[in-house]
């Protein structure tokens, strides 16, 4: 607390902290403010009225820095939002980072918001990971999987989906948005920061650090991670999205949040495509843990029911009324956090008995990371069915239970002592390591890309037998025409995937998925399923394609196999097969997956392969502005990392890549001249 202390003038960031009755954890919040390697920032405390012993603790720091700390002291309890009011109104930095009272930072948080944020009249807010601390030692994995960047409001009109943030202490907003948004509605007691973001971002992008920065603290007191007291839907539903609403509406923006049909929190359709993906006859029976709120929960009962499954409810002693539901058997567990006492022998000898066919987790929301804790005591159980976790996105999540017990007996990552110099590292997964496995595998080697149009050619492939070849989708109906197999077959496309899970899952080929097919193919042990990940993330123009980050195909599948190939280690890329032309029908069914239309094939026109899309079959209108966009990035990405890529198509309308002569290009070992 010894460093320099700034001058009016030089006050870049101010750091806003609210805190009631949190003196257990507040000396040590404070303490990584005050410990950051930049030193151009205030600490503004607001003490929202606490009645234990915050003052004292906050004035220990006041009197050792007075021009730094500055404490604002309300009378009485106001609530978050009404704190953040405060806190917002005298500060003096362009940026405002918020702190939790029992979170912590690592030095350098500030030094690298101050780097990485941005212009301040162009950016809203930036945001970065943070880490897990709990029981004095730092987990292995973040509190989110992915970062949002980018325009985000324009996502969130056009999905209709309210856009995910990291918690408090990782979010510094620019004092512009922040005056533009104006005061936090009272209502907001605690989870302020949802209201903030969400508004923030109608005036300006998200820009983002993608490591930890700091640490949430996992406790009893916590608000909302693990807590089964917070009702996360009623929060949703009956503060934020209507105050959102008003907020819009103050404003005269032409947006509105719509949650009538319950599509925010799950869409029905999903869930009855993930059940059915499961693979569960009728009459078997689905043990069900009670692991998100009644309105999450009681839905996808109703799917299971539905379905002819019977259904074994575990569910916390004290609730058991609110899932009284005809088939549905249920089973008392204690309140409470799940722990190794929480299943009682004669519990997990009750479930062995009636042998379930699969025990399934419902998460309340994206993410299976919040559930680690329940991972690790299901998967001790002495069951032989499979576990899987359900999102709020529909997406199936597989629990490998080898994986996640090793990762329960590992020691901890890190001591209290080494936090703040020492960022816990991301736990590496099943396919985190096969990923590992590949990465520059082909170095020095250059790839195909083979697209399904009608100017693929059965004797251009045949001639690729000896190549790296990247294909996709529809690929197999080439293989009783030529013996070339492709070196890596991927996917993206939904409904793709949902027309043709079966046979996909027998190909003996190297998948790499999209993270968009795995509610279909999860059980494809033989596929790597990439993480999502935002479609502009402006680490990769530093570091190119990392698959262990994630990806995003974007709007097409050569789009996510240039960055396979990339990963692999190529930088000399040929395209083939990409016509770039379609001839549509006007046949909507008036779904929609992943915001396209499907339609109703009339008849195959677009492929390769007569029998590719038959009369009937369903597809997605393609997007070629979107398409060509997306591929105008990733030529950008992959020339800056010295790569080259050409479109050796027969025939094509796509113009984004330079040109290049197949017959010359597989005559030659060279890549042609620039």
């Amino acid at each position: 607390m010894g460093l320099s202390t700034p001058s009016y003038m030089e006050i870049q960031v101010s750091v806003v902290l609210a805190v009631y009755n949190g003196e257990a954890y507040l000396g040590e919040a404070v303490e990584s403010v005050l410990a950051q390697t930049f030193r151009a920032f205030e600490l503004i405390v607001v003490d929202d009225g606490s009645t234990d012993g915050t003052a004292e603790v906050l004035e220990r720091f006041r009197f050792a820095e007075p021009d730094r700390v500055r404490v604002i002291q309300l009378d009485e309890n106001s609530g978050q939002g009404e704190a953040f009011n405060r806190g917002i109104a005298v500060a003096r930095g362009k940026l405002v980072s918020f702190m939790d009272c029992d979170d912590f930072w690592f030095p350098e948080k500030l030094e690298c918001v101050d780097s990485d944020f941005g212009d301040p009249d162009k950016v809203a807010l930036h945001q970065h990971h943070l880490g897990l601390f709990e029981d004095g030692n730092l987990l292995k994995s973040n509190y989110c999987p992915a970062l949002s960047i980018g325009d985000v409001f324009g996502a969130s009109k056009h999905s209709n989906r309210l856009s995910n943030f990291v918690p408090t202490s990782g979010l510094t907003f620019s004092k512009r948005a922040l005056d533009q948004v104006g005061a936090i509605p009272a209502s907001f007691r605690i989870c302020a920061d949802g209201y903030l973001t969400r508004t923030a971002i109608c005036f300006g992008r998200v820009s983002g650090t993608d490591r930890a920065l700091g640490a949430y603290r996992i406790h009893e007191s916590n608000h909302t991670f693990q807590n089964e007291s917070f009702d996360n839907d009623k929060y949703v539903r009956g503060l934020l999205v209507p105050e959102l609403n008003a907020f819009y509406a103050r404003r005269h923006i032409s947006h509105r949040v719509q949650l009538d049909d319950g599509s925010e929190t799950f869409d029905l359709s999903d869930g009855r495509a993930s059940i059915d993906a499961l693979n569960l006859a009728q009459g078997d029976r689905v043990v069900v843990v009670r692991s998100a709120p009644p309105r999450r929960l009681k839905p996808i009962l109703a799917i299971l029911l539905e379905r002819g499954l019977r259904v074994d409810l575990l569910v916390q002693e004290g609730i058991e009324r609110e899932f009284a539901m005809e088939g549905v058997t249920l089973h008392q567990i204690p309140a409470g956090p799940m722990s190794a006492e929480t299943i009682s022998t004669e519990l997990e000898q009750a479930l062995i008995k009636i042998d379930p066919k699969c025990l399934l987790i419902v998460y309340n929301g994206t993410s299976p990371k919040p559930y680690q804790n329940m991972h690790l005591v299901l998967a001790g159980l002495s069951l032989e069915c499979p576990i899987v976790g359900l999102s709020t996105l529909g997406t199936l999540h597989p629990l490998d239970r080898v994986a996640v017990k090793q990762q329960g007996e590992q020691p901890a990552d890190r001591e209290v002592s080494q936090r703040f110099s020492n960022p816990p590292p991301r736990h590496f997964d099943r396919n985190d390591n096969r990923l590992l496995e590949m990465k520059d595998l082909f170095s020095g080697r250059r790839a195909f890309l083979i697209g399904n149009g009608p100017s693929l050619k059965m004797e251009d492939l045949d001639c690729l037998k000896d190549e790296v070849t990247i294909a996709s989708n529809k690929i197999f109906l080439a293989y009783d025409s030529t013996e070339w197999r492709p070196t890596v077959y991927s996917m993206c496309d939904e409904v793709v995937a949902r027309n043709n899970e079966e046979t996909v899952r027998e190909l003996p080929h190297l998948k790499i998925f999209a993270d968009s097919v795995r509610k279909y193919l999860w059980t494809d042990s033989d596929a790597v399923f990439l993480n999502p990940k935002q479609s502009r993330d402006p680490q990769d123009d530093v570091i190119g394609w990392d698959l262990i980050r994630g990806a995003n195909a974007g709007h097409s599948v050569l789009n996510l196999s240039i960055k396979i190939a990339y990963w692999m280690g190529i930088r000399e890329l040929y395209i083939i097969g990409a016509d770039h032309h379609f001839i549509v029908p006007d046949t909507k069914t008036g779904e929609r997956i992943m915001n396209n239309d499907v339609i109703v094939s009339t008849g195959e026109r677009n492929h390769f392969h007569a029998g590719y899309r038959p009369a009937g079959e369903t597809w997605t209108v393609p997007k070629f502005a979107e398409m060509e966009a997306d591929f105008a990035e990733s030529k950008r990405i992959l020339e800056s990392a010295g790569g080259r890529i050409w479109n050796a198509s027969r025939f094509s309308k796509l113009e984004v890549f330079e040109r290049a002569d197949l017959d010359e290009v597989l005559a030659q070992d060279l890549a042609p001249k620039v």
